[in-house]
C-alpha cells in the first residue's frame, strides 16, 4: 500500500457529500470461519488488542483516514437448526 494512499485517494476524488470533507472508511477484514484463532488471539489477549488498536489509529492518522469499518466472518448455528 502506498504510504500517502489517503491522501492520493483525497486528491483523486475531491469533497463528499454536498462539499464536505471526504471522509475514508478502510475495512478490516478477518473471515476464516473454520479457524477463529488468530480472531481469537487478538480478542483475548490485552497485548495483542491494544497493539492492534495502537497500530490502526497510527495508520489512520498517517492515511487521514476517518475510521474503519470492521468487518468479521464467523461461523453459527442457523436459527432454525435443529441440531
Amino acid at each position: 500500500m502506498a504510504d500517502d494512499l489517503g491522501a492520493q485517494l483525497t486528491a483523486g476524488l475531491g469533497s463528499g457529500l454536498g462539499g464536505s470533507a471526504l471522509e475514508l472508511w478502510p475495512t478490516i477484514s478477518y473471515g476464516n470461519p473454520g479457524n477463529a484463532t488468530v480472531l481469537n488471539n487478538l480478542l483475548h489477549s490485552p497485548t495483542a488488542s491494544a497493539q492492534f488498536i495502537k497500530d490502526a489509529v497510527t495508520i489512520a492518522h498517517k492515511q487521514m483516514l476517518s475510521g474503519f469499518n470492521w468487518d468479521i466472518e464467523t461461523s453459527g448455528t442457523d436459527a432454525r437448526s435443529t441440531k
